[in-house]
């Protein structure tokens, strides 16, 4: 199908299996307006397709997505009897523009991930190494559930959070649809729409209209960190290419952290719905989204999951026990996913102020002297000054890093009274915990990836800062408070702002990393003329970097091993066949080489024409494709 017309063809399908079942879920709520019907339920649908898709998957009958389907437009039909729907769709200019600058700006990062030009496949322009991943591990679930590791041959994908890249396979596998178009174009322009959405949706359902709404979208479509502030204060200019945390245009380059902060947002807008209401369906849908999040993003999930035991806490306390029947089911849920695919996965171990220290040292920031200062106060045992210096350091690091998302502290007992009690509960307590876990502890596998808790912090206290300027902006003088209000706007989008007028340069000069033709016409040869369930193995610098693994989705073959790195972030023990890496491409024995080789199945190797090896010269590898850039043997 062209390009032209797969996007609506998609839109089509995306309104069959996603809002269709959304809608039919949302049909016995009536505190919804159809607007606010259509984003949640969009949402809610994403997340009844995964379920589906997972569960078919496992019975090993993806094709009773069909009748899924059928059964939900049939149901559609007979609930809300289409002919009779009267739906005015009434565009506010403002949230228009915002959701539509937003959208551009997020799309930016992403939408030419994958992109076929005359000079080979281009990628541009956030996290390319992990859009690789992602695009070989969607590949992956098109061909085989539960997945394989793409970079590891023959080993499931354990410790790791797929369910986004699934809904997107599944898509791409049924309707014969392009999986890096699904992934990184059409799921993540459906998921930008329906985030800047989700904010109005939540303004509206806690009562605080389109002001409070167009700061929740701003900040969850443009925040970022000041650390330009702090070059610039050190007198090193206004530079923006020192950064440490994600800001707000990269939170699409990751698929399963975009599609968790969506589902993580419809599902607080649930549970003020259901609190309010106290209503066993609604806080149902509430808990299906909560708990699978982990399914999404663990660090969400668990973001979710501490928020709601503390509301359980509450609820206990105040003898509402009907009310923990969604908040168990939530539970359940989360762990019915997570124990299977996650066993494995280790645990966390306190690591004291490392992060914050770190931060002292980064080479770029001029501001090392302090942590030396630290150093020396604690040889001198003056642990006051010691102290100091580490509050000092942790204000440093939030202030810079979190941007004018740190307005959010500033509350009163009025202010946060805006917001249902539960509402503050959950996230607070959420927000807490998933601070603490981030700032202070190491991961088993996956080490500093704790900076995940601290990012799901820095996008969800959006929800305070945007209350904080809503309940403040009123306070001052209308000149003032507008000076500050733009002030603020600057501040929060200076660091989007320039990151998205990069990707435009990066974009129009074709900037990025490139898969040049000679590669593409090598990866033909072996998905034409091998056969389907060949193994390759490639050099052992291209089995440690995570971007080599685009040779297992654009041959759809199997690879011994890419990406070794990220594998072992998964807790996946690399180390025997890292050995046979070194053996088959530095050991001058024929013997030795070819029964590593027969031993380990593999029946291809890859390689860049500037680079040899010992015995590739040997009766037992056969040169078949040969051009200026690429080298293929196979083991015979």
């Amino acid at each position: 199908m062209s390009s032209l017309l797969s996007l609506p063809f998609f839109i089509l399908i995306a309104c069959f299996a996603f809002l269709a079942p959304g809608l039919n879920f949302l049909y016995f709520i009536h505190d919804l307006k159809p607007q606010e019907k259509v984003v949640l339920g969009s949402t809610l649908g994403i997340v009844a397709w995964a379920v589906q898709a997972y569960i078919f998957g496992l019975m090993g009958m993806p094709f009773l997505a069909y009748i899924y389907i059928a059964v939900n437009i049939a149901l559609f039909v007979f609930l809300y009897k289409p002919r009779t729907i009267r739906f005015h769709l009434r565009l506010d200019p403002l949230i228009v523009l915002i959701i539509t600058v937003g959208v551009v700006l997020n799309l930016s990062a992403v939408w030419f991930i994958g992109v076929r030009e005359s000079g080979g496949l281009y990628f541009c322009c956030r996290g390319v190494p992990d859009a690789i991943y992602h695009l070989s591990l969607t590949n992956e679930l098109t061909q085989n559930f539960p997945p394989f590791e793409p970079g590891m041959s023959g080993v499931l994908v354990k410790n790791y959070h797929y369910l986004s890249n699934l809904v997107s396979a599944n898509i791409s596998k049924l309707f014969n649809l392009d999986f890096v178009k699904v992934q990184f174009q059409y799921m993540s322009l459906i998921v930008t729409v329906l985030l800047g959405s989700t904010a109005f949706v939540l303004a509206n359902i806690i009562g605080l209209g389109k002001k409070f709404g167009a700061w929740l979208a701003i900040f969850l479509y443009a925040s970022g960190d000041i650390l330009y502030l702090l070059l610039l204060l050190r007198g090193k200019g206004l530079n923006f290419d020192v950064t440490i945390i994600d800001d707000a245009t990269k939170l699409l380059a990751g698929p399963p952290r975009a599609f968790s902060i969506l589902i993580l947002f419809a599902g607080i807008c649930l549970f003020c719905i259901w609190t309010r209401k106290k209503d066993l369906y609604t806080g149902t849908l509430m808990a299906i989204l909560m708990g699978l999040l982990v399914g999404f993003k663990v660090y969400t999930g668990i973001f979710a999951i501490s928020g709601l035991a503390f509301v359980g806490v509450y609820f206990i306390f105040k003898r509402r026990f009907k009310m923990l029947i969604p908040l168990l089911l939530a539970l359940f849920i989360s762990i019915a996913y997570y124990l299977p695919n996650n066993r494995d996965a280790g645990g966390l171990f306190f690591n004291g102020t490392w992060r914050f220290e770190n931060f002292l040292q980064h080479k770029d920031l001029g501001i090392s002297k302090l942590d030396y200062l630290r150093i020396n106060n604690l040889a001198s045992r003056n642990y006051f000054m010691v102290i100091l210096l580490e509050i000092f350091s942790v204000l440093m690091y939030f202030t810079f890093l979190f941007g004018t998302v740190i307005l959010g502290i500033f509350q009163t007992k009025k202010s946060l009274k805006l917001f249902p009690k539960e509402l503050n509960i959950f996230l607070i307590s959420a927000i807490t915990i998933s601070l603490f876990a981030g700032s202070f502890f190491y991961q088993s596998t996956g080490g500093a990836n704790t900076i995940q808790f601290l990012i799901s912090v820095f996008i969800v206290s959006a929800v305070y800062s945007s209350l904080a300027i809503y309940y403040w902006g009123s306070k001052f003088p209308r000149v003032v408070g507008g000076l500050i209000l733009a002030i603020i706007l600057i501040l929060t989008t200076a660091r989007a702002m320039h990151e998205g007028a990069q990707n435009f340069v990066n974009i129009s000069n074709k900037t990025g990393f490139w898969i040049d033709n000679e590669q593409l016409a090598a990866f033909d040869y072996i998905k034409n003329n091998t056969p389907s369930n060949s193994k390759i193995i490639v050099e052992p610098w291209m089995a440690e970097d995570e971007p080599f693994m685009y040779v297992t989705f654009l041959t759809n073959r199997r690879l011994f091993l890419s990406g070794a790195g990220v594998l072992r972030d998964h807790g996946q023990d690399t180390k025997a066949r890292e050995a046979v890496e070194k053996i088959v491409f530095t050991n001058d024995d024929d013997q030795t080489v070819e029964q590593a080789l027969k031993n380990n199945k593999i029946n291809y190797i890859y390689i860049p024409k500037t680079q040899h090896f010992k015995t590739s010269g040997r009766n037992y590898l056969k040169k078949v494709f040969e051009n200026n850039g690429t080298v293929i043997f196979e083991v015979v």
